[in-house]
C-alpha cells in the first residue's frame, strides 16, 4: 500500500509567503489562511426516489481567505485586488502561493491562482483587548478549476 500522508509536518507558518502578481503580502495573522479548493459541482440522480449515479456538474469557483492585520498603507494592496473592469469584464488579479517544505527550505510547493477576483469587499474587524490588533479579512474566488501545485 503506496504512503498517503506521511512524513514530517509541513506547516504554512514556516514562511510561507502570499503574493498578488509579485507584490508580497505582510502582516499575515497566523493560522488564518485557508484554501478550499472545490471540484465541479454533484448532481445526484434518482429514479422513482431510488439513489442512482451521480453526475457530473458545473464548475466552481476556488476559494482562498486569510486575515491582515491592518497598516497604514493597506490601500495599496486593495488597489492591486480590485483593479477596474475593462471593456464591462471584471479584470483578474493573480495571487501565487509558496508553502516551503520546512522552515528555513528553498524549496517548497507554490499554487498559481491566476483568475481571482474579491467578489465581497473586505471584512475590517476592531482589535479587542489588550495587545490585540485590528484586522482585514479578505476573501478571494479564483474563477477557474482546481490548481495543480508545482515545485519551486
Amino acid at each position: 500500500m503506496a504512503d498517503r500522508n506521511a512524513g514530517g509536518w509541513i506547516r504554512f507558518e514556516n514562511g510561507a509567503i502570499i503574493l498578488i502578481g509579485s507584490d508580497p503580502i505582510f502582516n499575515l495573522v497566523a493560522g488564518s489562511f485557508r484554501y478550499r479548493p472545490m471540484q465541479r459541482e454533484r448532481v445526484g440522480n434518482r429514479d422513482r426516489g431510488v439513489l442512482g449515479a451521480m453526475t457530473v456538474g458545473d464548475q466552481r469557483p476556488q476559494e482562498i481567505e486569510f486575515e491582515l492585520y491592518r497598516t497604514a498603507n493597506f490601500e495599496a494592496l486593495r488597489t492591486l485586488m480590485l483593479p477596474a473592469a475593462t471593456a464591462g469584464f471584471e479584470t483578474f488579479f493573480t495571487l501565487v502561493v509558496k508553502v516551503p517544505d520546512y522552515d528555513g527550505a528553498t524549496a517548497g510547493k507554490q499554487w498559481s491562482f491566476n483568475k481571482c477576483v474579491v467578489t465581497e469587499g473586505f471584512e475590517d474587524q476592531a482589535g479587542g483587548a489588550g495587545q490585540d490588533a485590528d484586522k482585514i479579512r479578505i476573501k478571494i474566488q479564483h474563477y477557474g478549476d482546481i490548481v495543480t501545485p508545482t515545485t519551486y
